[in-house]
């Protein structure tokens, strides 16, 4: 088959299955699945980027499939999008291509060459979700309405066919100034040179996602709308960039914060419970690149302050023990042990704190530890280092001890003759 000679011109930040669609309606065909079949290809099959459907296309409009590379929107059995480079889950790009810029569509029917309703097309820089705003225009995208998923992302054939006309979408559309943390995805995205900040050594979609998880969890705060260009999720996602600007250290903190204010001694826990969202939603994508690092850091860090060991599945693997609680030492040593009752709370509060004290050091948890009786400085330095080496209360050190078999004292040893 020949290469066609009446096509329409791909631009460096066009979709491939807007060029598809354009050079469909080109000809006149009513749809770009139509124009595809005809030649010999499958439109959604190239709108997922399928090597096969690439390469006849790429035959048929007379170019190289490496000069498509860029262009491809490339599906995985995950539902993940790659796109130039980047691997997006469905969450986070519009995999049916509906959202567009008024300002772009009518700039580019004003301007290129080419036959009307050919010449606007599809951007790149649209199928992020993460984006709000067009980077030209400065105003909010929107989409296109409902199409028959069938179809394909049939751009011109949307355009001209679509539920919502382009004066509708223009009302749509308004002023919509655009975060430092959504410049800095959008600069990245474009193959930006590095910033220096710490999300840098992240992949774009935790780039992303990890900001937003961490300014609500440092300010946690209900949602009006579920809609992910929300200014409410833009603001808590920009609080997140400014924290993580910290660095490792910054993020290490919001982990300490939240379990300071959640974790609970005398209570079963798990990631969940300590750790809300920034834990669930990170597993739920830990296959995703990067993901499994973030958690490793929230790992390392919860590892020093909470008693997890080999037996607990704690952000989906097990970690070697670096501290008792009383639950903890009680399971593992066989101890009896009774969570103490209401009525016993006074009686019991001494022994908890100094549990706390020895499991926790004093800088996080903000107070000092209490100087031992001026009675008798030895036996409190004594108590003190067992339970430093414990990590337990002084109850469980004289439980330890009364469940040990006594032995003889030489001085008490019967002399002989």
């Amino acid at each position: 088959m020949n290469a066609m000679s009446l096509v329409p011109c791909l631009h460096a930040d066009e979709t491939i299955a807007s060029f598809a669609s354009r050079t469909a309606a080109l000809h006149e065909f009513p749809d770009a699945r139509t124009f595809a079949s005809l030649l010999g290809f499958d439109f959604v099959g190239l709108c997922r980027g399928q090597t096969d459907d690439v390469k006849k296309f790429a035959k048929i409009i007379g170019r190289e499939t490496a000069e498509l590379q860029a262009s491809l929107t490339v599906f995985d059995f995950r539902w993940s999008i790659t796109v130039r480079g980047h691997a997006l889950s469905k969450e986070f790009v519009a995999w049916n291509q509906n959202r567009v810029c008024p300002g772009c569509i009518n700039d580019d029917e004003e301007t290129l060459p080419g036959r009307a309703g050919t010449r606007a097309y599809s951007r790149l820089v649209w199928l992020p979700r993460f984006v709000r705003a067009c980077p030209v225009h400065g105003r909010k995208l929107v989409e296109t309405g409902v199409w028959n998923w069938q179809m394909g992302a049939d751009f011109s054939a949307r355009l001209r066919t679509g539920r919502r006309s382009f004066d509708e979408l223009q009302r749509a559309s308004h002023e919509l100034a655009a975060t430092d943390h959504e410049r800095y995805l959008v600069d990245r995205f474009q193959g930006g040179r590095p910033s220096g900040h710490w999300l840098d050594r992240f992949p774009l979609q935790l780039a992303a996602h990890l900001p937003r998880l961490v300014g609500f969890a440092q300010n946690p705060r209900s949602f009006l709308s579920a809609d992910p260009s929300a200014p409410e999720r833009a603001k808590v996602a920009s609080e997140g960039f400014a924290i993580l600007a910290g660095g490792e250290d910054a993020f290490r903190d919001v982990v300490l914060s939240l379990i300071k204010a959640n974790y609970r001694p005398r209570e079963e826990f798990c990631a969940k419970t300590i750790l809300g969202n920034l834990s669930t939603e990170l597993l739920d994508l830990q296959d995703h690149p990067g993901y499994a690092d973030a958690l490793s850091l929230i790992r390392e860090t919860a590892a020093d302050v909470v008693p997890v060991g080999p037996s607990d599945d704690f952000l989906g693997t097990s970690l070697p023990r670096r501290m008792h609680s009383l639950h903890t030492a009680a399971r593992e040593f066989g101890l009896p042990y009774t969570p103490p009752a209401k009525g016993r709370r006074r009686v019991r509060a001494s022994c908890h704190r100094r549990f706390l004290w020895g499991s926790f050091p004093g800088c996080f948890l903000g107070r000092n530890r209490r100087k031992p009786s001026g009675k008798d400085p030895e036996v409190g330095k004594r108590d003190r280092r067992a339970s430093r080496i414990s990590r337990g209360s002084r109850v469980l050190v004289g439980r330890l001890r009364r469940t040990s078999p006594k032995t003889s004292s030489p001085s008490n040893e019967p002399t002989s003759g």
